[in-house]
């Protein structure tokens, strides 16, 4: 089963309907629970989609219920999580190459340690990025697996 990391970025726009992409992203998620793919990312995940939630909250764009409901289907899902202290400094490596934050390339690491493609939704981390790390893929050019 191929194996691909998404950031907190992709797994929003499976939520918030006013967002571009949605439906590339949604696609990733359509091959996860068809198990054509195996999601992957770090603990952080969780925490930076709850943080994106509870923003999205603050402005009107969804409601608590929505969140509330969304983030514990989320917590739901079989992804694997990746135990990511040792990949502290790599992600810290790219940070410091890239000019990003350690958090964003967190998911840089684990992609390049799994030997994956890494999805994102985060144009500034993609732009920063693309032409040095063609393993990392915008959310819309992601291609179906089915």
């Amino acid at each position: 089963m191929a194996r691909l990391v998404v950031d907190a970025s992709v797994a929003l726009k499976w939520k918030l309907e006013d967002e571009e992409e949605t439906e590339a992203a949604m696609a990733i998620l359509t091959d996860f629970g068809e198990g054509r793919v195996n999601l992957v990312a770090p603990a952080l995940f969780i925490v930076e989609v709850a943080n994106g939630l509870r923003v999205a909250l603050g402005r009107g764009r969804i409601s608590e219920d929505q969140a509330k409901g969304f983030l514990h289907d989320l917590l739901a899902l079989d992804f694997t999580f990746v135990a990511d202290t040792g990949l502290v400094p790599r992600a810290f490596e790219f940070a410091r190459q890239h000019r990003r934050s350690v958090y964003d390339t967190l998911y840089l690491a684990i992609a390049e340690a799994q030997g994956c493609e890494c999805v994102t939704a985060d144009d500034s981390l993609y732009q920063s990025v693309k032409k040095k790390l063609h393993w990392v893929k915008w959310v819309g050019d992601y291609q179906p697996l089915s």
